[in-house]
């Protein structure tokens, strides 16, 4: 696993969403049960409100944008989840 996550630029298929940026903090409340971003991404999938064309799947993008809007949204912008990679051809279904 530590090799695949080296150097994602290598075109392994891998993506990765962070809870924010490098130098926000992420917020936790009871408010949420949960931190922010975790609440956000139970929210997308549970609810299905991640399937932004409404065709009854969620693909990494649509997560990916979800997450990004919503944690950013209810933290007043103070937390912005960030991607290491966006790789269009490995949009595939997860939900």
């Amino acid at each position: 696993m530590k090799s695949l996550f080296t150097d994602l630029r290598r075109g392994t298929g891998a993506i990765v969403i962070s809870s924010s940026g490098g130098a926000e903090l992420a917020i936790e409340s009871s408010k949420y049960e949960n931190g922010l971003f975790t609440f956000c991404l139970i929210d997308a999938l549970n609810n299905n409100n991640a399937d932004i064309n409404k065709d009854k799947a969620i693909t990494i993008s649509e997560l990916q944008a979800y997450v990004t809007q919503e944690v950013s949204r209810l933290s007043n912008g103070l937390q912005v989840p960030t991607s290491r990679i966006q790789n269009k051809e490995l949009d595939y279904r997860i939900w």
